[in-house]
């Protein structure tokens, strides 16, 4: 993975700047205390600058990458730890400020925060003041599994903001095209529906919560049953269904809606809940029925009249021709 790509996957976590995180910082405590260090850090590594996410026994969120220590620990196997026993007996480090300055350091282990992706997003690290020698393999692995669990926590985080980006980008979507989306559990039956089903049963979430009871009551007797025979058909494997139906709003007015679904398989091949969209097609069907009628008057009228009636397109083509110029042609 090149530079460019790890910065990328850095900047997806969007963690910089951001509030402190309860799981990371304790990782950080766990770390000072299992090496007996006064200082402990997990950092990310930006392009010029290393950032702080949770630190113990220092001040300030950042450093330049330039004198950091961590950046070296970049190059290092997925995983892997960096250990420094005594900084100023190391090339890299004994002109280092860090080294030379207040801050004195002497002993480093660092353990790489190596992303999903394989992405080295920074370390989890502890930090002496005087020189230590290696510590036993059994501590250092221990560090690596607190290191997991930081990208655990960064990654799952990501994924929570992406998951709410997304939910609030398909209501947007929702609201635009009329189309909602559902889900049922089938072990306990719990109903979710999102704003749009809702709207479209005519009823509000703040005062109704649909059981799997009241979402089927909304249909004619007739038209449950043909849904059950969809629901039935797609639970036993034979795949998504798709049905138009009449249903009942709470306000008493029928509405012409689709209903989709598909299922939602577990790790035992058993299907543990159905899913899918849902739509009120009422307004386009009854425009459809208009232009029906139209086209039905239309033709009615020209197929009885003596005069020579011809419908010709802009391209010059022809869609209808009535039946007097079907007689003068023969």
């Amino acid at each position: 993975m090149d530079e460019a790509q790890r910065l990328a996957t850095v900047r997806s976590l969007r963690a910089i700047g951001a509030p402190p995180a309860p799981a990371i910082e304790g990782a950080v405590r766990l770390a000072a205390g299992l090496m007996n260090c006064p200082i402990a850090l997990v950092t990310l590594i930006e392009d010029e600058v290393q950032w702080f996410k949770a630190s113990l026994g220092v001040d300030g969120c950042s450093t330049s990458r330039e004198d950091s220590f961590c950046t070296h620990a970049l190059n290092l196997p997925a995983h892997d730890v960096m250990v420094v026993e005594d900084a100023t007996l190391d090339p890299r480090f004994i002109n280092n400020p860090n080294v030379t300055g207040e801050m004195n350091v002497r002993f480093y282990a660092g353990a790489l925060l190596t992303a999903s992706d394989g992405a080295a997003l920074g370390t989890l690290c502890v930090i002496d003041t005087r020189p230590r020698p290696r510590p036993g393999e059994a501590q250092l692995d221990q560090l690596k599994d607190l290191a997991r669990l930081v990208v655990g926590d960064l990654e799952r985080a990501r994924a929570e903001r992406l998951r709410r980006e997304n939910q609030h980008m398909l209501a947007m979507v929702e609201g635009l095209s009329g189309v909602g989306h559902w889900r049922v559990d089938m072990v306990d039956q719990h109903v979710i529906w999102s704003d749009e089903v809702y709207a479209i049963h005519g009823v509000d979430r703040e005062t109704f919560v649909p059981t799997f009871d009241d979402a089927v009551d909304f249909y004619p007797e007739a038209d449950r049953e043909i849904l059950a025979a969809h629901w039935a058909r797609t639970i036993a494997g034979d795949g998504p269904f798709s049905v138009e139906l009449w249903l009942n709003r709470a306000d008493g007015v029928k509405r012409r809606v689709i209903a989709k679904g598909a299922t939602e398989l577990s790790f035992d091949g058993e299907p543990p809940a159905l899913f899918g969209v849902f739509q009120d097609v009422t307004d386009q069907r009854e425009a459809m029925a208009v232009m029906e009628r139209s086209r039905g008057r239309y033709k009615l009228l020209a197929d009885n009249a003596a005069d020579v009636i011809a419908r010709v397109q802009l391209d010059g083509s022809s869609n209808y021709i009535s039946p007097a110029i079907e007689r003068l042609l023969g």
